[in-house]
């Protein structure tokens, strides 16, 4: 079983995969921060940011829409709908069945103050 880790580093997304013992009885162990890129472009994970209590992914198979809201929460697409974290990683809410399901692609938009998400 792989479990993903999260972290958001200058509005952008990054997933670390780490494999967890045969069944998925136990979650995979903490692991430390992993350190990417140079200079303006370096990026490291927070491990995790973003899993359930019980140190799983609760996101599943991820569609690649994300986006960060003017309060700094993050809305990703997963398979079964849109998740959105809290800056800290933790689920703040979510929106799952049939309508909000396998969406590619997520936008913002401020509208006259008020800000708007729209997926397709």
């Amino acid at each position: 079983m792989i479990t993903l880790r999260m972290t958001v580093v200058a509005g952008l997304l990054f997933l670390v995969a780490s494999s967890c013992q045969a069944g998925g009885a136990e979650p995979a162990q903490a692991v430390a921060g992993v350190r990417t890129g140079s200079g303006a472009m370096t990026f490291e994970t927070v491990p995790g940011w973003g899993l359930g209590e019980d140190g799983r992914s609760i996101l599943g198979a991820t569609h690649g829409g994300v986006v960060v809201d003017k309060s700094g929460h993050i809305y990703t697409s997963a398979n079964i709908g849109v998740f959105v974290f809290a800056p800290d990683g933790s689920l703040a809410r979510r929106f799952v069945g049939d309508e909000y399901a396998m969406m590619h692609d997520l936008e913002i938009r401020d509208e006259d103050g008020t800000e708007f998400i729209y997926g397709k």
